[in-house]
């Protein structure tokens, strides 16, 4: 139930807290509660008012604000990184140049050795190692060459 409140004089409040109860407070008391009281309400907006900007700021990392990357939270580093790998790069690629090497761009590569300590002669497999296909009738196009450079 509701209290119920009044003043009788200058020195005492009386306070109905049930049908049965009645509370006598001396006024001083009674004031220095209601006092209390307010203050404690103003503290509490005050409270209210922080959370709502904590919530507000809770949102924030290196990536949308202006906060340094060292004080990003543990979760917002890897919220970052899952959203790294999800999102495609934002670069605008030529549409004229393939990638790689482009026409007319003379390469630099390992030219073969012109006397090399030893040479050998490894024939072709007989079956495709990733379909097992037999390559004993397959056309041979060209030979090819390798080097391999040993590290002392």
């Amino acid at each position: 139930m509701g209290a119920v409140s009044s003043t009788i004089g200058v020195f005492l409040h009386i306070a109905v807290m049930a049908s049965e109860d009645v509370v006598v407070v001396p006024r001083q008391e009674w004031d220095a509660l209601c006092a209390e009281n307010a203050r404690l309400e103003t503290e509490i907006e005050q409270l209210r008012a922080l959370i709502a900007a904590l919530y507000a700021r809770g949102g924030k990392h290196s990536g949308n604000s202006s906060i340094p990357p060292s004080k990003d939270s543990i979760a917002a580093k890897a919220q970052q990184r899952a959203g790294r790998r999800q999102s495609k790069s934002q670069r605008v690629r030529s549409q004229d140049r393939k990638p790689g090497g482009q026409v007319g761009h003379s390469g630099s590569g390992l030219e073969p050795t012109a006397d090399p300590n030893r040479t050998e002669r490894v024939e072709p497999p007989m079956e495709c190692p990733g379909c097992g296909g037999r390559l004993a009738e397959a056309t041979r196009l060209s030979d090819g060459w390798a080097q391999v450079w040993d590290i002392p």
